[in-house]
């Protein structure tokens, strides 16, 4: 298992956040880094419904993957937010929503807070 597999593992199984800081501490640029499918750390801590302390800290270390689509159906995580019914309060929706992030359109031609 490859370093990106072990910190998909450990963002699935709810490990705090102070577990994936150290993580990707160790591991510099992990979170730039996409799955086979095309997905960022970030896009597996929404579609894992992780806190927002881990979602917070992913956005910090690399701010850039807000507005970066997955391979499969070119959702961004404000799309994976939303698609897989990540439980909104008003700290979450500020921290996702960018210009470009909001205004981006998937595959299927639908803006994120259309799904």
């Amino acid at each position: 298992m490859g370093a990106r597999d072990e910190l998909e593992s450990l963002i699935r199984n709810h490990e705090s956040v102070e577990t994936i800081m150290n993580f990707v501490e160790q591991n510099p640029g992990i979170c730039e880094q996409k799955h086979e499918q095309g997905c960022l750390p970030l896009h597996t801590a929404l579609y894992a419904h992780s806190s927002f302390p881990v979602l917070e800290y992913l956005v910090s270390v690399y701010p850039e993957a807000l507005v970066i689509k997955a391979y499969r159906d070119a959702m961004t995580p404000l799309h994976f937010a939303c698609y897989y019914g990540y439980s909104f309060d008003s700290r979450t929706f500020r921290l996702l929503t960018t210009h470009e992030a909001v205004r981006s359109k998937d595959t299927k031609g639908k803006l994120p807070l259309h799904e």
